[in-house]
């Protein structure tokens, strides 16, 4: 998974994580630049995309969503499909909830007493940008050449 374009991405998540965790960006700005992080490299990964792969998972949605596979049997063909390793496909789930959390944020306590889960509080988010800092800097320690 980490190729040059991944490593910048995971590093950039990274650096923003930091800053909110220590309080040098509040919760609505990192909510804000998190989602734009998420927008731009998800139009890198469509402009970059196989047509084959991604037919083929289009399938597994719609099997998925039919009921033909379990979300268990989804979750390890999508790893499988994409190649990703038990470490990367954990750390994407991560990345995916805190993409979800980030869309949620809320301070309005109306949305958050009507669909809680859906919208989080700050504390909510700060556990989730936590847990996910912690898997990414593991992460890029682990698979990062380190500059010679």
């Amino acid at each position: 998974m980490c190729n040059s374009m991944v490593d910048r991405s995971l590093r950039t998540i990274c650096g923003l994580l930091r800053s909110f965790q220590t309080g040098e960006v509040s919760a609505q700005d990192f909510s804000d630049e998190y989602l734009d992080i998420w927008r731009m490299d998800g139009e890198r990964e469509r402009a970059q995309s196989d047509p084959q792969r991604e037919a083929q998972f289009h399938r597994l949605v719609e099997s998925l969503q039919a009921g033909a596979i379990s979300g268990d049997d989804f979750h390890e063909a999508c790893r499988e499909l994409h190649g990703w390793s038990k470490e990367e496909s954990t750390l994407l789930d991560e990345i995916d909830a805190l993409h979800s959390a980030a869309s949620g944020y809320t301070t309005d306590p109306v949305l958050l007493a009507s669909k809680p889960g859906v919208y989080v509080t700050e504390v909510e988010l700060r556990e989730h940008a936590a847990r996910v800092l912690a898997l990414v800097c593991a992460y890029l320690d682990e698979h990062t050449v380190p500059a010679q």
